[in-house]
């Protein structure tokens, strides 16, 4: 996958000239080395406004909701893994988090999930455990559309 202007790339090691991370493009996204030149550091509110998580948020098929409610956030996401044929995996959570700062986590059961809003996206992270086999609520996630108060 090719680097192009305005692509986001989240950076998880450097060696030299060169960043190791992960792209997200307009056609999907991919990990690979980028040179330090070729990117910029995006600009964020390392302690956002509640109103600033509030929304819709995707990568691919796969969806996070999230709502401002007296105080707190409440969340909700579903997401897929697609096996061959017509194997599909799925799982969801639903929960309320408190933020800290940029940050926030959510539990339901035994799914685990810390999201990070950095600029106009969210990076995840789960434990692995919030749905059927391969199916993750990770990586870089985009606001679809405007958000929702």
């Amino acid at each position: 996958m090719k680097l192009q202007p305005g692509d986001t790339v989240v950076i998880n090691r450097v060696e030299g000239d060169w960043n190791c991370g992960y792209l997200t493009a307009r056609r999907g996204g991919a990990s690979g080395w980028v040179r330090s030149g070729d990117i910029r550091p995006v600009e964020f509110d390392p302690n956002p406004p509640l109103t600033a998580w509030a929304g819709t948020w995707v990568q691919g098929e796969n969806r996070i909701e999230i709502r401002v409610d007296k105080g707190k956030l409440e969340l909700s996401g579903e997401a897929y893994w697609h096996g061959r044929g017509d194997n599909v995996h799925t799982g969801e959570f639903s929960g309320e988090a408190a933020t800290a700062r940029n940050k926030l986590h959510v539990e339901d059961d035994i799914c685990k999930i810390d999201l990070a809003l950095i600029g106009k996206y969210i990076l995840a992270n789960d434990n692995n455990m919030c749905g059927g086999m391969n199916v993750r609520f990770w990586g870089v996630w985009k606001r679809a559309g405007k958000p929702s108060r």
